[in-house]
Protein backbone atom coordinates (compact mmCIF):
# COMPACT_ATOMS: atom_id res chain seq x y z
CA UNK A 1 0.00 0.00 0.00
CA UNK A 2 1.28 3.46 -1.24
CA UNK A 3 0.82 6.15 2.04
CA UNK A 4 0.33 10.03 0.98
CA UNK A 5 2.37 12.02 2.97
CA UNK A 6 2.89 15.73 2.84
CA UNK A 7 0.74 17.21 -0.39
CA UNK A 8 -0.46 14.03 -0.13
CA UNK A 9 -1.31 13.14 2.98
CA UNK A 10 -4.70 11.37 3.65
CA UNK A 11 -4.34 9.27 0.48
CA UNK A 12 -3.92 5.43 0.61
CA UNK A 13 -3.56 3.33 -3.00
CA UNK A 14 -3.24 -0.42 -2.55
CA UNK A 15 -1.11 -2.31 -4.46
CA UNK A 16 -3.66 -3.55 -6.68
CA UNK A 17 -4.91 0.17 -7.63
CA UNK A 18 -1.66 1.80 -7.99
CA UNK A 19 -1.29 1.65 -11.66
CA UNK A 20 -5.68 2.76 -12.19
CA UNK A 21 -4.62 5.34 -9.94
CA UNK A 22 -1.69 6.73 -11.60
CA UNK A 23 -3.69 6.47 -15.01
CA UNK A 24 -6.22 8.55 -13.11
CA UNK A 25 -4.37 11.54 -11.76
CA UNK A 26 -2.17 11.73 -14.91
CA UNK A 27 -5.08 12.09 -17.17
CA UNK A 28 -6.22 15.38 -15.34
CA UNK A 29 -2.41 15.93 -14.64
CA UNK A 30 -0.54 18.81 -15.92
CA UNK A 31 1.77 18.78 -19.18
CA UNK A 32 4.94 17.63 -17.41
CA UNK A 33 3.39 14.80 -15.75
CA UNK A 34 1.80 13.70 -18.74
CA UNK A 35 4.84 14.49 -20.84
CA UNK A 36 6.83 11.93 -18.31
CA UNK A 37 4.43 9.62 -18.34
CA UNK A 38 4.17 9.18 -22.29
CA UNK A 39 8.09 8.77 -22.23
CA UNK A 40 7.01 5.67 -19.94
CA UNK A 41 4.92 4.60 -22.58
CA UNK A 42 7.41 5.04 -25.43
CA UNK A 43 10.13 3.30 -23.30
CA UNK A 44 7.89 0.09 -22.62
CA UNK A 45 7.51 -2.99 -23.88
CA UNK A 46 4.45 -4.20 -22.28
CA UNK A 47 2.29 -3.07 -20.14
CA UNK A 48 3.40 -4.91 -17.16
CA UNK A 49 6.71 -3.35 -17.85
CA UNK A 50 4.70 0.25 -18.11
CA UNK A 51 3.28 -0.46 -15.47
CA UNK A 52 6.44 -1.65 -12.74
CA UNK A 53 7.83 1.77 -13.97
CA UNK A 54 4.65 4.14 -13.67
CA UNK A 55 4.83 2.78 -9.91
CA UNK A 56 8.09 3.25 -9.13
CA UNK A 57 8.26 7.11 -10.62
CA UNK A 58 4.70 8.36 -9.74
CA UNK A 59 4.64 6.71 -5.92
CA UNK A 60 8.95 7.94 -5.51
CA UNK A 61 8.16 11.36 -4.20
CA UNK A 62 5.55 12.00 -1.23
CA UNK A 63 4.49 8.28 -0.73
CA UNK A 64 5.80 5.86 1.62
CA UNK A 65 5.47 2.40 0.66
CA UNK A 66 3.89 -0.08 3.56
CA UNK A 67 4.63 -4.09 2.30
CA UNK A 68 1.64 -5.79 4.67
CA UNK A 69 -0.49 -4.63 2.10
CA UNK A 70 1.62 -7.61 -0.81
CA UNK A 71 0.78 -10.07 1.56
CA UNK A 72 -0.45 -12.81 0.04
CA UNK A 73 -4.32 -14.16 0.36
CA UNK A 74 -6.89 -15.89 -1.70
CA UNK A 75 -7.88 -14.64 -4.68
CA UNK A 76 -10.98 -15.35 -7.08
CA UNK A 77 -10.49 -15.72 -10.69
CA UNK A 78 -13.30 -15.55 -13.12
CA UNK A 79 -12.99 -15.90 -16.82
CA UNK A 80 -15.76 -14.99 -19.58
CA UNK A 81 -16.79 -17.88 -19.23
CA UNK A 82 -18.76 -17.63 -15.97
CA UNK A 83 -15.69 -20.36 -14.49
CA UNK A 84 -13.90 -20.10 -11.82
CA UNK A 85 -10.72 -20.47 -10.74
CA UNK A 86 -8.64 -20.03 -6.56
CA UNK A 87 -5.54 -18.72 -6.12
CA UNK A 88 -3.31 -18.06 -2.78
CA UNK A 89 -0.71 -15.82 -3.27
CA UNK A 90 -0.26 -11.65 -3.79
CA UNK A 91 -2.56 -10.26 -6.31
CA UNK A 92 0.61 -9.85 -8.89
CA UNK A 93 0.69 -13.31 -8.95
CA UNK A 94 -3.02 -14.27 -9.22
CA UNK A 95 -3.05 -11.60 -12.49
CA UNK A 96 -0.46 -13.59 -13.96
CA UNK A 97 -1.53 -16.80 -13.29
CA UNK A 98 -5.20 -15.70 -14.31
CA UNK A 99 -2.91 -14.45 -17.95
CA UNK A 100 -1.38 -17.84 -18.26
CA UNK A 101 -4.73 -19.96 -18.03
CA UNK A 102 -6.58 -17.56 -20.10
CA UNK A 103 -4.13 -17.93 -23.17
CA UNK A 104 -4.81 -21.58 -22.68
CA UNK A 105 -8.46 -21.19 -22.56
CA UNK A 106 -8.48 -17.80 -25.17
CA UNK A 107 -10.97 -16.26 -22.43
CA UNK A 108 -10.58 -12.72 -20.76
CA UNK A 109 -10.84 -12.71 -16.87
CA UNK A 110 -11.15 -10.45 -13.84
CA UNK A 111 -9.10 -11.09 -10.33
CA UNK A 112 -10.97 -10.23 -7.10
Amino acid sequence: MYIGVGPESGKRVKDRDAFGYICDRILIGDEEEQEAFMELVKNSSSIQELAASAIDWYFSGNWIYDSMDNKKTGYIIRFSDNSLQAVYGTYLEAVNRAKEMSKENGMGFVVN
